[in-house]
């Protein structure tokens, strides 16, 4: 089957001029976003590099406080792993073994 002769072509800015207002919003939110993201890091960073250690007596670039601060995340990841739903993910250590709550009954 062919096109009508009467039919004409749609232009591609008919075609994406429905789209230009959403693609504007979704681009400025995730901007603010960002931004957002960002104000709240650089806080975050003065406080636990300047801030803390400067009321603690320390200076945040000295080896107990760098190295209380990475035992502090790993830790923080460590309860996070162990805590949130879904366990990190899939063990890619152990790819042939049934997770934890498989319904597979134990290998003898």
């Amino acid at each position: 089957m062919t096109a009508a002769p009467d039919a004409k072509p749609t232009s591609p800015l008919r075609t994406l001029l429905p789209t230009i207002i959403p693609s504007i919003v979704v681009g400025v939110a995730s901007a603010l976003s960002l931004m957002g993201l960002t104000w709240i890091a650089d806080r975050l960073e003065d406080l636990l590099w300047t801030t803390i250690p400067g009321d603690l007596g320390l200076d945040g670039s000295s080896p107990l406080w760098i190295v209380l601060i990475l035992t502090l995340t790993g830790f923080a990841v460590g309860l996070i792993i162990t805590f949130v739903p879904g366990h990190a993910g899939p063990d890619p250590a152990t790819p042939n073994r049934p997770s934890r709550r498989s319904s597979c009954p134990a290998s003898p």
